[in-house]
């Protein structure tokens, strides 16, 4: 009954939290057990430890429905706050990787940052995302994979440019965003191509997921789009979040 992106990210977090629980019986186990994986977690990978609580969490409410315990005690422990990441991505920071940069890592960042995707949003677009209109705009649709909110950005500028190659000469490729035998990346492969990118490019330390929000900011800093329309290009629910 999961999505596939939240089985994935469970199957993932399983891992750890059999690591770090997994000996203790199920019937066994405590809130005072919960809390001390969640201090160790949030020490070693703070960005990872609440994903983890809520994959334990429902892990425990399904055991409960399954009859196998009384309770869910992680629902007694408190989850740790969510970090805000507060790095902003400068225009020479973003240059300076994108000057070392291989065509592929160049298209995904001028995508991440003229789409505001995330990155398996980012490597998903293709020909088949572009809208033509009859007064002649050009247009890359597509549904947000996290939100599955729809959104439409005009093919223009910098956008434009990067795409024109495949708009001009049609390709029976499906993404814009390939390797060299035609085949998609996958998120990992090429956050990988991305990194080493940034290390040889001796900037500090942000990924493709980050460039999506230096988008946004971008758009906010130039007053040419008011918080409410990026907040409708994110696809977030709440513009607090936003």
């Amino acid at each position: 009954q999961l999505a596939s992106r939240t089985a994935k990210d469970y199957l993932r977090d399983s891992v750890v939290l059999k690591a770090g629980l997994g000996k203790i019986p199920l019937a066994a186990l405590e809130a005072k057990h919960v809390a001390q994986f969640r201090d160790a977690r949030a020490e070693a990978a703070p960005s990872h430890v609440r994903n983890e609580m809520g994959c334990l969490s429902a892990a425990l409410s399904c055991a409960v429905e399954s009859g196998y315990i009384a309770r869910n005690v992680a629902k007694d422990v408190r989850r740790p706050r969510k970090a805000v990441r507060e790095r902003l991505i400068t225009d020479d920071e973003y240059l300076a990787v994108r000057s070392v940069a291989g065509a592929s890592v160049r298209l995904a960042m001028v995508l991440a940052v003229r789409t505001l995707g995330l990155p398996a949003d980012v490597l998903r677009l293709g020909m088949r995302n572009v809208v033509r209109y009859d007064d002649g705009r050009r247009t890359l649709r597509f549904r947000r994979g996290k939100t599955n909110v729809q959104v439409e950005v005009e093919i223009v500028g910098d956008l434009e440019d990067v795409l024109a190659p495949y708009l001009m000469t049609p390709t029976l490729h499906p993404t814009f965003v390939r390797r060299e035998d035609g085949k998609p990346y996958t998120v990992d492969g090429i956050g990988a191509m991305f990194r080493r990118c940034r290390v040889k490019a001796q900037v500090a330390d942000f990924g493709v997921r980050d460039l999506r929000a230096k988008g946004a900011t971008d758009m906010y800093r130039a007053d040419s789009t008011s918080i409410r329309r990026i907040q409708l290009l994110l696809g977030h629910k709440s513009v607090q979040t936003t």
